[in-house]
């Protein structure tokens, strides 16, 4: 049947066929090796710069060690929790405090109680609760010179009752005290574990 066509035919017919070929060649072979060629170049393109990076990182470790090193010999942190290295003894250093404080301020320490202690974000929860005789200007100052100094304790679940109290001098004299409770929280570092 290819005899029956004209030569020119015949010869745009193989031309044809030959560029099918081509077509076939080129979507088969050559489309998926030159993907992978480029997948290939952008995986090596981003490996270069993660490389160039951990290089970077890595001629700074050193620095970086030493940075660290001076931090934790610089641990300010010391000065913001309880110093004692058992929870008895800063309970302990609690209770004094509160004492003194009271004392100070012009009002009556009823009692101390330590409550269990607990650990919050590798910090030891130190808890003594309080119940205390004041005035409404001694609350104030007791409130504020134990929570405004260091290290840095928390008072917080505050019940305050009114009472009747004091010697009454004179009619127009008379002294409200107030019966206070609260809890006061200080924080000391939390043993850390050996691995």
């Amino acid at each position: 049947m290819m005899e029956r066509l004209p030569r020119v035919q015949r010869r745009l017919l193989a031309v044809g066929l030959l560029l099918l070929l081509a077509a076939v060649v080129v979507r088969l072979i050559a489309v998926p090796i030159a993907s992978s060629y480029l997948e290939n170049r952008e995986a090596i393109i981003q490996m270069q710069e993660t490389i160039a990076r951990y290089s970077k990182l890595s001629t700074q470790v050193d620095t970086l060690r030493l940075a660290v090193r001076e931090l934790q010999d610089a641990d300010e942190l010391d000065r913001y929790v309880l110093a004692q290295e058992s929870e008895a003894l800063a309970a302990a250093a609690l209770q004094e405090r509160v004492k003194a404080v009271v004392t100070s301020s012009g009002g009556t320490l009823s009692s101390t109680q330590v409550l269990p202690a607990d650990v919050v974000s590798g910090f030891k929860r130190i808890v003594v609760s309080v119940r205390m005789g004041v005035s409404i200007d001694a609350l104030q100052r007791v409130l504020y010179a134990l929570e405004n100094d260091l290290p840095y304790l928390i008072a917080d679940d505050i019940v305050i009752l009114a009472r009747s109290g004091g010697k009454r001098r004179a009619a127009a004299q008379v002294q409200d005290l107030l019966d206070v409770r609260f809890n006061l929280r200080g924080f000391m570092r939390a043993p850390r574990e050996s691995s």
